[in-house]
């Protein structure tokens, strides 16, 4: 059984409501239809959007969003706004988030929830389930755990656990008699499924040392990674930092992006994800920036991928004054959905489009767009090595689509397209599509802030492209372009 956050509701409207979580997800609660948790629109206690849920297994983290009334963790009120002030005033400002633990209970009106934690653990040598109540005695001195069948066997230590005449790994279900030793976390993996896991142990402090190190990595020292060496910073996002690196032998330059995780996640996930992060080898098209190999190195996480000398579309952006000609946006943008549609028709969605992840191969005029990233937000979010993002979404905000918040399992093709829309509209205008007020909380803005049609803030923008651009960024998905694709054959068709 993976870990698990579940809410119970045990009082109010919806009384026997169980949702349970066993990988990143998102939970808007409220009164409105693109709640999660949805109560009825006579229950005045509860505002339009409440609060909102991420969850990343055993994680959860709650964020009151200006309710009227506020939200109660154990008895202690969280948000809400002040007796004076309209639902908009109370939205303007930021409310803390709450993590929850396994007990907690919350109060919303008449709503009651209560929050259940699991962790499974296993016995290391035998790979059995074990139950809350006997870990205690299922401890060893290394900080593994044995179920008192195998301690009936003498074994103390994860050294001294005997070799089973059959075995199979705990991930693919291959024997493995022979052939592996067992995982501290339980059971035994084949030496395939070792490779993968990649034994990432996350700890604080090793997080804290690795930050620090930054500075000596700008001169190539403290980040070993086999045959590179570490000319410079690139430049530094909300999961990592981006180094340009160069081949000791050859001489080519990469780009190397290391990504420091926020939690510790099971065998499977990180299987899962190093798997998954594999089958960025199929992308390769003059559109995506090509991906080399991946490991980690000191508890980090780096990639190695193609380096474009032009920068981004935001460098790019940024030294014409911080937005494009319709021309140049235009050309960027038909290439760079050339890429994004093909990654679509291999089933790989992004879920992180934004000028800083469009490059350019040169700083000339005839430069290739290329898409960074692909895929590996999403899978970094999905394995949960993000952990519960926190502010690590500030930079990201403006292009994330309604959906993104509200029903974050839903993302598809779709949501790429309007995160695109975003990025197009953002090279034209240096502006973001949806109305901002100052102060107001970022997921608040996404979930009840119009989109401002484009033409209203820059009338020059020709009529058949801005309806594109339009198009691209309604809230409804039925209405919206459904694929890249799409986007790019409208989009030729109105110049």
């Amino acid at each position: 059984m993976p870990n698990t956050v579940t809410l119970n509701i045990i009082k109010g409207p919806v009384k026997g409501q169980k949702h349970v979580f066993d990988e990143h997800d998102t939970l808007v609660f409220g009164r409105l239809s693109d709640c999660k948790i949805r109560l009825p629109d006579t229950d005045l206690t509860v505002s339009r959007h409440h609060f909102l849920l991420e969850v990343t297994p055993p994680n959860a983290c709650l964020r009151d969003l200006g309710s009227k009334n506020g939200t109660y963790v154990n008895g202690t009120k969280f948000g809400g706004r002040q007796i004076d002030e309209t639902p908009e005033e109370g939205a303007q400002r930021q409310y803390p988030q709450i993590d929850l633990k396994d007990g907690d209970e919350v109060r919303i009106g008449k709503t009651v929830i209560t929050v259940s934690v699991e962790v499974p653990v296993r016995c290391v040598a035998c790979g059995e389930e074990l139950e809350n109540a006997k870990l205690t005695q299922a401890l060893m001195e290394d900080g593994s755990y044995l179920c008192s069948k195998c301690q009936g066997k003498g074994v103390k230590t994860l050294k001294d656990v005997p070799a089973p005449a059959m075995v199979t790994c705990l991930n693919c279900g291959e024997d493995v008699s022979g052939e592996a030793s067992p995982h501290v976390t339980g059971g035994y993996l084949c030496l395939k499924c070792r490779e993968l896991a990649q034994e990432q142990i996350v700890d604080p402090m090793d997080m804290i040392k690795a930050m620090l190190k930054e500075a000596r990595m700008e001169k190539g020292q403290d980040l070993n990674i086999p045959e590179y060496e570490v000319i410079k910073k690139l430049g530094q996002g909300g999961m990592g930092a981006v180094y340009l690196v160069r081949h000791k032998r050859d001489g080519k330059k990469a780009a190397l992006k290391i990504m420091l995780p926020r939690a510790e996640v099971s065998v499977k996930a990180r299987i899962k994800f190093n798997r998954e992060i594999e089958l960025m080898h199929i992308l390769q098209h003059p559109n995506i920036v090509e991906y080399y190999k991946h490991g980690t190195v000191g508890g980090i996480y780096y990639f190695l991928m193609e380096f474009c000398e032009g920068g981004s579309v935001a460098d790019l952006a940024k030294k014409h004054g911080g937005r494009l000609d319709v021309e140049t946006a235009t050309r960027i943008m038909l290439q760079a959905l050339v890429g994004l549609a093909f990654a679509h028709k291999q089933d790989i969605i992004h879920r992180d489009l934004k000028p800083q992840n469009i490059l350019l191969t040169s700083t000339k005029k005839d430069s290739i767009a290329k898409i960074a990233d692909m895929g590996l937000a999403k899978n970094y979010q999905q394995a949960g090595y993000s952990g519960v993002t926190g502010k690590e979404f500030a930079g990201t905000v403006p292009f994330m689509p309604r959906e993104q918040v509200s029903d974050f399992k839903f993302y598809k093709p779709v949501s790429d397209v309007w995160a695109m829309g975003a990025t197009f509209y953002n090279m034209l205008t240096g502006r973001y599509p949806r109305l901002t007020k100052p102060k107001q909380d970022p997921f608040v803005g996404i979930l009840q802030n119009p989109v401002i049609p484009i033409r209203d803030v820059d009338a020059s923008i020709p009529t058949a492209v801005a309806e594109v651009i339009d198009h691209a960024l309604r809230d409804s998905i039925k209405k919206r372009y459904q694929h890249a694709d799409e986007l790019r054959i409208a989009l030729e068709r109105a110049l």
